[in-house]
């Protein structure tokens, strides 16, 4: 295994997997960084251009880029949040007292599951 060191602060360490091994194909074995150094590690047979290519990839690399996956993560909190801003109560569960019995039995398990969700978010 072939290993290239390159000084590099700010990494977006799955995003600059996700592009040395969209890039390098077979040859890229992973990467790992460690105070302030990417390590890229190839397969022995990898010939100098791509070790060059490895290189200027980790120097290239815009740690602000995000992976779709991390865009959906982004996403999925933004819309956490949002829900939680728009439903700041617990659901008032004495409005279904005059509905039948499954709808009541319904709102407090809703309550309850509420309840349960703030008590291990701390609020």
């Amino acid at each position: 295994m072939k290993t290239i060191t390159i000084p590099r602060q700010d990494t977006n360490i799955t995003a600059l997997d996700e592009s040395l091994e969209a890039q390098l194909g077979t040859d890229y074995l992973g990467l790992s960084v460690h105070h302030g150094e990417v390590r890229v590690h190839l397969a022995d047979e990898t010939p100098s251009d791509t070790v060059r290519q490895a290189e200027e990839i980790v120097q290239n690399h815009d740690s602000s880029r995000l992976t779709v996956e991390q865009q959906a993560e982004i996403m999925q909190r933004q819309n956490l949040l949002q829900a939680r801003s728009e439903n700041p109560q617990v659901l008032d569960t004495v409005a279904y007292d005059s509905s039948d019995a499954l709808m009541q039995q319904l709102a407090y398990k809703v309550r309850w599951l509420e309840q349960e969700i703030r008590d291990l978010r701390d609020l």
